[in-house]
């Protein structure tokens, strides 16, 4: 009989209640042996070496997890079995089935290598390949080449054990040759030996967020150009935090002033009587809902006239939006 670990990834096969004096007679079964391991038992029982606290021994392909019951009445032990490694088909059906079958987003179980072992139908469908396809192919030759080596180099340090699991934002070639954006989600799962066993996939679709995103760059450029053009920035004041901020094209109008300011970071460019003017103005945005118009007089680092329009935000009373520019 020899001490083991944990008794983790194994199967229970009976839990019962030992005496004091480690004898099986008059025992309380909560789940009871099969009358091999019964006899198994009767064995360990009579050579058992029983503590204080909890230990771990093993008797042929058995575990016996040994822990003393509270107020040292007796020993409860739990007793378990290697459970066999299933096949990979038997871990998809059972484990993964439900959310790997029906999942709305493409799933994969890969090879460390690389190869597709198993894929989901959304996959297919992202991807445009058949099953039968994609079971011929690894991942490298969907991937979009600029972005295989990122995913290569995080796959290098999973398979080291250096981290548990990566995402990364990468493209994929489709069977039509079309540009595919997706977020990729990747674990693996170990053997008992402790080998790499296979690599669990999630890729999700995000052509359309980065397509959104990019035409919200590209208005967003257009509309600071626009802004520079006409000599202007806008700005939200968020009196919560006394907080002033600008657009980009802050910069061509007042050069050292940053995107986002306190109030009293402005105090350098106005006199004080300019800065207790614009704490009115501010008062009057948020009191009156309307319009309201600022002309402002800097007179620090930079000098020149200003003038601020702005609004309560009709969504939040604490937000004042406007615009800068020259008159």
């Amino acid at each position: 009989m020899t001490r083991t670990g944990s008794p983790e990834d194994m199967q229970l096969l009976c839990i019962f209640r030992l005496q004091l004096d480690g004898s099986l007679k008059h025992t309380s079964w909560f789940i009871e042996p099969s009358p091999e391991l019964f006899e198994v038992l009767q064995y360990a029982t009579d050579n058992l070496q029983l503590v204080d606290g909890s230990t771990h021994f093993r008797l042929n392909d058995y575990h016996l997890h040994v822990g003393r019951e509270i107020g040292g009445q007796g020993y409860s032990v739990l007793v378990y079995h290697d459970a066999p490694e299933e096949t990979l088909e038997h871990a998809t059906d059972n484990v993964f089935y439900s959310v790997f079958k029906y999942s709305a987003i493409g799933m994969a179980l890969v090879s460390p290598e690389g190869k597709w072992l198993q894929v989901n139908d959304a996959l297919c469908d992202l991807l445009k390949y058949s099953r039968e396809e994609l079971l011929t192919m690894n991942f490298q030759e969907v991937s979009h080449p600029e972005d295989l080596q990122q995913d290569l180099s995080y796959l290098k340090l999973l398979l080291e054990r250096k981290i548990e699991t990566y995402q990364l934002l990468k493209r994929y070639v489709t069977r039509e040759g079309r540009l595919l954006w997706a977020q990729l989600n990747v674990s693996l799962i170990w053997r008992k030996d402790g080998s790499a066993r296979f690599l669990v996939a999630q890729i999700q679709d995000q052509t359309e967020s980065i397509q959104y995103r990019d035409h919200l760059e590209k208005l967003n450029y257009d509309l600071e150009e626009a802004q520079k053009t006409a000599r202007m920035s806008t700005f939200l004041i968020d009196l919560k935090n006394h907080t002033v901020t600008f657009s980009k094209s802050i910069r061509e109008l007042v050069g050292h002033w940053k995107g986002t300011m306190r109030f009293r970071s402005l105090q350098q460019d106005f006199s004080a009587d300019q800065y207790e003017a614009f704490l009115n103005w501010i008062s009057r945005c948020q009191d009156s809902g309307q319009p309201e118009e600022f002309h402002l007089q800097l007179s620090g680092l930079v000098r020149g006239t200003y003038v601020l329009r702005g609004k309560r935000d009709q969504n939040d009373p604490d937000r004042i939006l406007g615009v800068l520019q020259e008159p």
